[in-house]
């Protein structure tokens, strides 16, 4: 899967050149993390048009899921840097390694139980497993826009 690593070399610069001019205006360490995790969740209900569309015996277009790793790429890039440098500047002094191994062991774990929670697909079809996956995040993503504003309160002084 190539598609992926070809679109971060592609936005990646325009990410960072977006949060440079953004500056002191920039969304919040909390929304950027939102926003991304609802972003993850519509990459999943844009690829299961096409999922439902096959399994209904249909052809479907490829940009369907073209789009959906454009929408994840975008997701990605918002949650990635910013999970890391938040995790940097949270950090005690002399520990910062330890909780960026442990960031990085966590999207280890995640990948492990997302490749078993996976088996769905065989139960519900790939286009219900997209759909239900994706609306689960959105919603989840829901949740933490109602707390943003309280997440936001305890990042403060990191700001």
């Amino acid at each position: 899967m190539s598609l992926n690593p070809i679109l971060v070399i592609m936005f990646a610069p325009i990410f960072a050149v977006l949060w440079a001019r953004l500056a002191n205006h920039a969304p919040t360490t909390p929304t950027k993390m939102t926003v991304s995790l609802i972003g993850v969740g519509l990459s999943f209900l844009i690829v299961a048009i096409p999922a439902l569309s096959v399994t209904n015996g249909h052809s479907t277009a490829l940009v369907w899921i073209v789009m959906g790793f454009v929408v994840l790429t975008w997701a990605e890039l918002l949650i990635v840097p910013i999970a890391l440098s938040t995790t940097t500047k949270l950090a005690p002094p002399g520990l910062t390694g330890q909780l960026l191994g442990l960031w990085y062991l966590a999207a280890a774990v995640g990948g492990a139980v997302g490749g078993q929670i996976a088996r769905f697909s065989e139960v519900l079809g790939y286009g219900n497993y997209f759909f239900v996956a994706g609306f689960t995040v959105v919603m989840i993503g829901a949740g933490f826009l109602l707390i943003r504003k309280r997440w936001s309160a305890l990042l403060a002084p990191m700001r």
